[in-house]
């Protein structure tokens, strides 16, 4: 029964590698667009910097966005950010978010403070939030809502298989006892 378990384990395991991964590719592209938004947006400091400071404001963006990526994929891709994972609620219409489980959560909030801090150090509009939302689109020939479905699914499947092997040794148990009883 417990190689089964582990069969269950592996496949969130799997899913949740695939969803850092995800995550981290997105990290790439959203933190230099949101840096050359707010540069675009902030006319003041964009028209008073020359194009070497703006190469290197360009460069440090992309430096700063691996470390970031490197981040995610190192927090989301070991095995305990997932198996601990909890149904989602069954009220949720539709496939519930993944911003429900917190690994991903604090990974989103450390994405938000992280791309926040690099903005206010360059003066980049440090006022206005940063706000991380979870990718719609595919990346690297994956899809978040696809991911999403499947982790949860797993979870769900983990949680009922686990059930049903807790009540098969819970009867193999009394069984055991009621053998005991009756050669006693």
């Amino acid at each position: 029964m417990s190689a089964v378990l582990d069969q269950f384990d592996a496949r969130l395991a799997e899913l949740g590698a695939r969803i850092g991964r995800l995550l981290a590719a997105d990290v790439r592209s959203f933190f230099p667009q949101t840096v050359r938004d707010r540069f675009t947006d902030a006319s003041a400091l964009a028209d008073a910097m020359d194009d070497d400071a703006l190469a290197a404001l360009k460069a440090d963006t992309v430096t700063a966005a691996e470390a970031l990526a490197a981040t995610v994929e190192q927090r989301l891709s070991p095995a305990t950010a997932w198996l601990g994972a909890a149904s989602p609620p069954k009220d949720a219409p539709g496939t519930p978010s993944l911003a429900t489980h917190p690994p991903v959560a604090e990974v989103i909030s450390e994405i938000e403070r992280t791309v926040a801090a690099f903005l206010h150090v360059r003066g980049l509009g440090a006022d206005a939030p940063v706000a991380y939302r979870l990718p719609m689109r595919f990346i690297d020939g994956e899809n978040l809502a696809t991911l999403t479905m499947n982790l949860w699914k797993a979870v769900q499947r983990r949680q009922e298989h686990r059930a049903k092997a807790g009540a098969a040794a819970n009867a193999a148990a009394h069984g055991e006892r009621r053998r005991r009883w009756d050669e006693a």
